[in-house]
């Protein structure tokens, strides 16, 4: 028996539906490296999505769990292709250089992924930018920055500056100061 479009929504009937929502939109956020404002909105477009096609379920066929679980990924899948449309048409800014990231090779130093041409007046102030940001770093962070403009991660590692995980918290903890000092985020 089909569900009518007069029926009643249930409480648990609306939970179900809002726990498969969530989780796709966790997904989707995850596997797009999406800023975590999108959650909110993939979530509730998953969600309206879900409420139009309720009137189809079929107890008979299935749960509701599994009905909602087929729509999500299906409707998960549209809207993945719709961001990656946008984001061909779209050029890549520095937030979302981590996934330009993954066509350079690491070899090529952190300054491969996240530079962008400049000009000579822009590279002056850069250069007096962190020069006002190198006085606030210490010795260590100072080798790091420098090793990170020649070098990859992984070549820090074998040299022996720290494991991935802590050069990697050593670099967010050096965006804040670099940001802190008005140097723009790289």
């Amino acid at each position: 028996m089909m569900m009518k479009q007069d029926t009643f929504v249930t409480p648990l009937t609306l939970a179900t539906l809002q726990r498969e929502a969530k989780s796709g939109a966790r997904r989707l956020v995850r596997r797009l490296c999406l800023c975590s404002d999108a959650q909110a909105d993939i979530c509730q477009e998953l969600l309206v999505d879900l409420l139009a096609r309720l009137r189809h379920f079929d107890p008979d066929r299935g749960t509701l769990g599994a009905f909602a679980g087929r729509i999500v990924a299906n409707q998960s899948c549209c809207i993945a292709k719709r961001i990656i449309r946008e984001r061909q048409l779209v050029p890549c800014t520095l937030e979302e250089a981590g996934i330009a990231a993954n066509r350079i090779p690491e070899d090529r130093g952190m300054w491969a992924h996240l530079a962008p041409p400049i000009d000579p007046i822009t590279a002056v102030q850069l250069r007096l930018d962190i020069a006002r940001c190198g006085t606030r770093l210490t010795g260590a962070d100072a080798d790091l920055c420098s090793g990170l403009v020649e070098h990859g991660v992984s070549e820090l590692v074998r040299q022996g500056l720290g494991s991935r995980s802590s050069i990697y918290r050593r670099i967010a903890e050096l965006r804040a100061l670099f940001a802190a000092s008005g140097m723009a985020s790289a």
